[in-house]
């Protein structure tokens, strides 16, 4: 059995509403392209949103958005 552990990623939109910044996608598109991956298309109410890598998140924008989705999950909890 073969099992493929996937990188953790976010949209702009989902990273927009943690944070109250917004990036363009067009960055994290490009650096996509230049490391030889595609985004992840996921499914928002019959839409297909562009989900970025975590580590494209990071290195464009310093972004750690496993901190940003866990930080803002622990807030909702409170």
């Amino acid at each position: 059995m073969i099992i493929i552990l996937q990188e953790p990623s976010a949209s702009t939109t989902e990273v927009y509403l943690r944070t109250e910044v917004l990036y363009p996608w067009v960055k994290l598109k490009r650096w996509c392209k230049q490391n030889n991956t595609q985004p992840i298309k996921k499914d928002h109410y019959g839409l297909m949103i562009n989900h970025y890598p975590a580590s494209a998140w990071l290195e464009v924008f310093g972004v750690d958005i496993q901190e940003v989705l866990y930080k803002k999950s622990f807030d909702e909890a409170s």
